[in-house]
Parts: C-alpha cells; sequence; structure tokens
C-alpha cells in the first residue's frame, strides 16, 4: 500500500511556478457541469439535514476503506450545495470544502459515469486548477457520484493521488461499492429524519 507521506500538505494559492512570468501560478475555476433538476437536487440535499454537521465514524470508515483499497493518500466523502463542495469526511486533506468551481467534484456531479483523471496536467478542464497548480500539486482523481433513491446526485466520493497513476477496473469497482455504503448510510438518514418529522406532534394553544 502506497505511504501517505504527504499528508499534510496545503494549499497556497501563491506558491510559485516556473512556468509563469510574475513567478506565481496562474489559478483559474473550471467549467463546473450544469446539472439538471437542480432545485430538486438541492432540496434532496437539504433533507439529509448533512450539511456542516460534525463527523461520524460510518463515514469516516468509508474513506479510509477507499483510501485504503485504491492506495491513495487523499480520499473525500463531499456534498455539493448550490456554492460549495463541503467534506463530511475525508483522509489526507486539510481543508473542509472547496468553491463550487474548484477542484474535481462539481465536474463529476455533472456526469453519469464515474470521473478518472490519469493525469490532471493533461486534461485541459483541470490543468490549471488551483488543486493542481498549487503545492498541492494534485495529478490523479477518480470519483462516483452519490445518487438519492430518485437519482438525483448530491456528493461524490472521491480519490487523488500526488502523481499521475492507472486506476484498476477492481479499485474502480471497489470505489463504487464503498459509494453505495455511503448511499445507504445518507438514504437512512434522510428517512429518519422525515418520519421524525412527522411524529412530531403539532403545538394546541389551550386558552
Amino acid at each position: 500500500m502506497k505511504a501517505a507521506s504527504k499528508e499534510s500538505r496545503h494549499f497556497d494559492a501563491s506558491a510559485p511556478s516556473n512556468g509563469a512570468a510574475d513567478g506565481r501560478v496562474k489559478l483559474t475555476m473550471n467549467n463546473t457541469s450544469e446539472l439538471t433538476n437542480e432545485a430538486a437536487r438541492l432540496q434532496a440535499l437539504r433533507e439529509h439535514a448533512i450539511m456542516d454537521t460534525l463527523p461520524e465514524p460510518v463515514f469516516d470508515e468509508i474513506v479510509r476503506r477507499a483510501a485504503a483499497i485504491c492506495e491513495t493518500p487523499i480520499a473525500l466523502l463531499s456534498l455539493v450545495d448550490e456554492r460549495r463542495q463541503w467534506f463530511k469526511a475525508r483522509v489526507g486533506f486539510a481543508l473542509p470544502e472547496l468553491p463550487i468551481g474548484m477542484g474535481f467534484d462539481s465536474v463529476a456531479l455533472g456526469q453519469p459515469a464515474p470521473l478518472i483523471i490519469p493525469d490532471a496536467t493533461e486534461d485541459s478542464r483541470f490543468s490549471c486548477d488551483p488543486l493542481v497548480l498549487s503545492e498541492l500539486n494534485i495529478r490523479f482523481y477518480a470519483g462516483v457520484r452519490l445518487l438519492t433513491e430518485e437519482g438525483l446526485p448530491v456528493g461524490v466520493l472521491s480519490v487523488m493521488d500526488y502523481s499521475p497513476r492507472k486506476f484498476s477496473h477492481g479499485q474502480l469497482v471497489a470505489l463504487g461499492e464503498q459509494a453505495q455504503q455511503a448511499v445507504l448510510q445518507l438514504n437512512l438518514r434522510r428517512k429518519l429524519i422525515g418520519s421524525t418529522q412527522t411524529a412530531a406532534p403539532s403545538m394546541v394553544m389551550v386558552s
């Protein structure tokens, strides 16, 4: 298994780059995919009441397994609203969230198939992304969408590496299985919240 020796890297938008005339990297946001049924997707996300909640062991274990199976130093379970990608669980990544137009997850969210990027520097969608050009030097990415029971994408389970690499079919299948485990937990949470709200007694005013 690959050791996560670079786990303490931090994002620094002013990191120097040999390719920039002024000694700084040129950072640009990626082109976020247009999502259909965005209003319904955001409503479904809100019904989970999960954004900005505390870490939970079940989700922490999912990202740990994803990182171990895929042999990557970074694994993230992100939930995506209209303005940010918030990480419910993370391994090897210091930031708790990213803007909607930065990184890979917002693009992965908009396509049915898993998003696999062997080398981000060779992909025009991401070659100028801050995660690629900053001192983080992200090169490899693989992400699988998290779908609600209605088929609405609310998040992504992803893994990343600092070096270009290939991703085996077995690793992709395993990542998909871990994503399904996350979906099951999200569905249970949504149903529990819905049943709690339904069972709550109404207030009766007595004069």
